[in-house]
C-alpha cells in the first residue's frame, strides 16, 4: 500500500432530495422524511420527518464555503449543496481534488432519524436509505464504502438487518449513540445483536448526533459554546460499555467512535480505569480487563483535525486511530485535506501517520488500495 494513500474513515453523503418519497411504501410517505423548501416560512430547504426536529439543509453542509460566507449560506436550498454529496461521479472527482483515495460513508440528515419513536416507521426509513447506499457505493466499491443504518427497537429485526446488509455489500453499521429509554447497550437485551456483529465481523459505529433520546445539551447547536457538546453522548456511551462486562461476553466485537475526536480519550480512559479500580467491586461489577484495555482491544476512533489527539496517540494506541475529512460537512478539511494532515501530523513518525491516515481504516473496512 503506497505511503501517500489517504482514506477518510468518517465522511458523509447528502441523502437525495427524493430518496424517501420515491422509495417508501405509500403509507409512510406523509410521515417520512421530506426536503421542504421554505418550511413554515423559514428560508432555505428544510429536512422534516415525523417525530424529529426540522433541520435546515445548510446547517451542516457548507463544505468549502469560506467562514465569511456562512451567514449567507444559511438560507441555502438543496440545489445549492455540493453535488459530490449525492452524485457518485461528482464524489469521485472531489476525492481526486482532495487527494483522498477512498472514504467510509455515513449519513447526514438521516442521523437525526434515530429520534423517531415509531419502530415500524424507523425501520422502513432506514431500509430505504440502505437500499440507496448499496446503489451509491456500487459505482466504485473500493473508493466508496457505505454503512447501514440499524434500528435497535426490535433486536431480532436488528440482527436480521445486520446479516442482510452485510450480504448486500455494506461493510459496517451505525446504531444510535444513545439507546432507547430504559436500556443501555451493556444490557443482555442486546446480546444477540452483539453476537451477530461479532460473527459477521461487522464494525458497529457510534456517531455523534445520533441519540435515540431527546438531548439535554445546555447550549444551542451551531453556537461556539455548543460546539464541544456534540461528543458528550458518545463519551457517556463509551464509558458505560467499557465499565460493564459487555466486552467479556463479546471479546471479538469491533466498535467505532465516529466524529467525537480523540484528544479527550487519554483523560477519559485514565479516569475510567481509576474509577473502575476504586468502585467497580463496591458496585457489584466484575470485569476481566480494565476499561482502557477493552478500548485498546475492541475500539477504533475516527477524528477530524485533532492535533491534540495525534500527539497523545500512544495513550489510545496508534492502531486504534483513524483520520477523517468529514466531507461534505461544514467542518470538512476538503479541498485541503493533505495540507491539514501535514499540519496536524507534523513531527509524527511516518509509520504512525500511515496507520492513522490509511492502513487502520483499510484493515477495519477491507479496503484494497493500490493492490494492498
Amino acid at each position: 500500500m503506497a505511503a501517500d494513500t489517504i482514506i477518510s474513515a468518517d465522511s458523509h453523503i447528502f441523502e437525495p432530495v427524493n430518496l424517501w418519497q420515491s422509495r417508501l411504501d405509500r403509507k409512510y410517505r406523509e410521515r417520512g422524511p421530506q426536503f421542504i423548501p421554505n418550511y413554515q416560512g423559514k428560508p432555505g430547504t428544510w429536512f422534516v420527518c415525523d417525530g424529529t426536529v426540522p433541520r435546515s439543509v445548510a446547517s451542516i453542509a457548507a463544505v468549502g464555503i469560506p467562514k465569511e460566507e456562512l451567514v449567507k449560506f444559511a438560507a441555502a436550498h438543496y440545489q445549492d449543496l455540493r453535488p459530490g454529496g449525492y452524485d457518485p461521479a461528482a464524489r469521485l472527482k472531489d476525492q481526486d481534488i482532495d487527494g483522498v483515495s477512498a472514504e467510509v460513508l455515513y449519513a447526514t440528515y438521516a442521523m437525526g432519524l434515530y429520534l423517531i419513536r415509531d419502530a415500524e416507521l424507523q425501520e422502513a426509513v432506514f431500509n430505504a436509505y440502505n437500499e440507496w447506499m448499496v446503489e451509491f457505493m456500487s459505482h466504485a466499491p473500493q473508493r466508496l464504502v457505505g454503512l447501514a443504518l440499524i434500528s435497535v427497537y426490535d433486536v431480532e429485526h436488528a440482527v436480521k438487518e445486520l446479516e442482510r446488509w452485510s450480504k448486500r455489500g455494506l461493510r459496517g453499521a451505525m446504531i444510535a449513540a444513545v439507546p432507547p429509554e430504559g436500556t443501555e447497550y451493556s444490557h443482555a437485551l442486546y446480546d444477540t445483536f452483539w453476537s451477530a456483529a461479532e460473527n459477521i465481523g461487522l464494525p458497529i459505529s457510534i456517531h455523534t448526533l445520533t441519540s435515540n433520546r431527546n438531548s439535554n445539551f445546555r447550549f444551542t447547536r451551531g453556537t461556539a459554546a455548543g460546539y464541544p457538546e456534540s461528543p458528550i453522548e458518545v463519551m457517556l456511551t463509551l464509558g458505560e460499555i467499557l465499565t460493564s462486562p459487555l466486552l467479556d461476553r463479546h471479546p471479538r466485537l469491533k466498535l467505532v467512535l465516529a466524529e467525537a475526536d480523540t484528544g479527550w480519550l487519554p483523560w477519559m480512559l485514565a479516569r475510567l480505569d481509576r474509577g473502575h479500580e476504586r468502585y467497580a467491586r463496591q458496585n457489584g461489577v466484575y470485569t476481566e480487563l480494565k476499561p482502557s484495555e477493552y478500548f485498546h482491544r475492541n475500539f477504533s476512533a475516527a477524528f477530524i483535525m485533532d492535533r491534540v489527539g495525534v500527539f497523545t496517540r500512544e495513550f489510545m494506541g496508534v492502531d486504534n486511530l483513524m483520520w477523517s475529512s468529514d466531507y461534505p460537512h461544514t467542518d470538512s478539511t476538503w479541498p485541503r485535506s493533505r495540507q491539514s494532515i501535514e499540519h496536524d501530523f507534523a513531527g509524527v513518525a511516518t509509520a504512525d501517520r500511515i496507520k492513522m491516515t490509511c492502513t487502520n481504516a483499510a484493515k477495519l473496512y477491507g479496503f484494497k488500495v493500490n493492490g494492498g
